[in-house]
């Protein structure tokens, strides 16, 4: 509730939340939209599906998002919505986004981090012998309804996939602020790849 109020007061009308409290998963999203309606702001809503807290909190994250969609879907108030959320995918393993992807709705995308750190990139070409856009790829993952978070360390062949097949990159700069030089770099090229780009701060649910 306090980071509604707080939205409110900075003029805020619309959230993307990328909810996670992995003590309590169930029913989480749910509580959030209650006060999303009680403050009156549009808000799309998802849990942070991620395998470092174990499995069982991964199977539960990723039914928490699909029973939230479901529900969201039948809401024709054009105030509240939902999508299957994903940490970056240095947490996630490939079951777990096999799991995602059998109980996604098709009328809803993904919402996941991408490249935020050098990291992420270096755990995907060692795992998994490609880069972080190309695993997306492989399991279907990008398209118009997915948000891509971040995408510092993208190279170009990862932009025209994205670009593609119509990704939109949502660009965090007060989350990136310790390496400005890295983000105002994807920035530009952002900007001359023409991507679906989009600007927020960093909304952090509680």
């Amino acid at each position: 509730m306090a980071t509604y109020i707080d939205s409110i007061k900075n003029g805020v009308t619309t959230v993307f939340d990328h909810h996670a409290s992995f003590g309590a998963i169930k029913g989480s999203l749910f509580e959030i939209e209650r006060a999303a309606k009680e403050t009156g702001i549009r808000s799309c809503l998802c849990y942070e599906v991620s395998d470092r807290d174990g499995k069982d909190k991964a199977r539960e994250s990723v039914m928490e998002n699909a029973e939230f969609i479901r529900h969201a879907l039948k809401d024709d108030s054009g105030m509240i919505a939902g999508m299957m959320g994903m940490h970056a995918q240095f947490t996630i393993s490939d079951e777990t986004m096999e799991l995602a992807a059998a109980n996604k709705p098709d009328e809803v995308g993904y919402h996941i981090h991408v490249a935020e750190g050098i990291e992420d990139l270096h755990h995907c070409l060692k795992h998994y012998g490609k880069r972080i856009v190309d695993r997306l790829m492989d399991f279907n993952i990008l398209g118009e309804k997915t948000l891509l978070g971040h995408c510092i360390y993208i190279n170009p062949h990862e932009m025209d996939l994205i670009k593609d097949t119509n990704t939109m990159v949502v660009h965090n700069p007060e989350s990136i602020w310790e390496m400005p030089a890295d983000a105002l770099r994807q920035w530009n090229l952002y900007t001359e790849e023409s991507l679906q780009d989009l600007v927020q701060t960093d909304i952090r649910m509680i």
